[in-house]
């Protein structure tokens, strides 16, 4: 009974910390990635990205270099690529993890640098 107890406890208190990651907001993403540059890896690929003050970023992914633009829509940062989704804007929202490790909602590990 005590370990069906205890079992029960660390389920919920997983549970409970799973519905408390939230994803950053808006301010907090333009805090954290404006000028920064970073790493990413993911199922469909690794690679590098710089996102400037102005608005202007640059990428690797797979090993090919582009150009673009990135901006912060509510909650979520939104990213277009002169030679990615061919051009056109792309969102995601972030979780931190702590550190420099946050978690993209289309399935990448982001750490800043």
């Amino acid at each position: 009974m005590k370990k069906v107890v205890a079992l029960a406890i660390g389920i919920g208190l997983i549970l409970t910390a799973i519905a408390q990651a939230e994803d950053m907001t808006g301010a907090q993403l333009k805090k954290a990635f404006t000028g920064t540059s970073m790493t990413f890896t993911g199922k469909s690929g690794n690679g590098t990205s710089v996102y400037n003050a102005d608005g202007s970023a640059s990428i690797v992914f797979k090993g090919k270099p582009s150009n673009g633009k990135w901006r912060v829509k509510g909650s979520s940062i939104c990213t277009a690529w002169d030679n990615i989704r061919d051009g056109k804007e792309g969102c995601f929202t972030v979780e931190a993890l702590g550190g420099n490790k946050y978690q993209s909602s289309n399935g990448f590990t982001l750490s800043l640098h």
